[in-house]
């Protein structure tokens, strides 16, 4: 069964809200389980929860081998207010300039794509990628040794704008003529 990575989130957020699990029979453990919903083994839930004991997080009750209580630590329950406080400050409409913003994806994503088409077909790039590869890139000119090597890289990125200018540059004209303001 795949690992629960939110169950102790979901067990802390219970016990800071709803206060402390208990059960009179000493079950106080499966009982919380079911409360959270969660879907691993019972011996994976006791894990956790040692674990959680073992890191501050929580605080048992525990009597031979039986739970009667489990309950957030103090630590956890400051954590989880100072949390929810700061989430709740962040989504409130005053904390916000941009609150209630929607946002068309679609848009955004051509926008961004013709902005970065129009700078690689710019005459400033290409004169730049071409200084380069005449320069040997970040090498200092004058100590720029022919390279085969580079030359080839350089054909090869010519051809691959090339097919990048044939496959996009009927869908970039096609755009809606909002997508393309900056």
């Amino acid at each position: 069964m795949a690992r629960d990575g939110s169950a102790r989130a979901r067990v802390r957020q219970l016990l800071v809200t709803s206060g402390p699990v208990r059960d009179p029979s000493g079950y106080t453990s499966a009982v919380l389980k079911e409360a959270v919903g969660y879907r691993g083994s019972a011996v994976a839930f006791i894990q956790l929860i040692a674990a959680m004991e073992r890191d501050g997080e929580i605080v048992r009750e525990i009597r031979g081998k039986r739970t009667y209580g489990i309950a957030a630590s103090e630590e956890t329950a400051e954590s989880f207010r100072a949390q929810s406080e700061a989430v709740e400050a962040a989504t409130s409409q005053d904390a916000s300039p941009v609150a209630g913003l929607e946002i068309d994806y679609d848009a955004l994503a051509a926008a961004i794509l013709r902005q970065l088409w129009s700078a690689a077909k710019s005459p400033e790039a290409r004169q730049v990628v071409k200084a380069g590869s005449e320069q040997g890139g970040p090498e200092r000119a004058g100590q720029v040794q022919p390279d085969p090597q580079r030359d080839e890289y350089t054909r090869r990125l010519e051809a691959a704008r090339s097919q990048l200018d044939e496959l996009l540059g009927p869908a970039l004209r096609d755009l809606p003529a909002s997508a393309s303001k900056g």
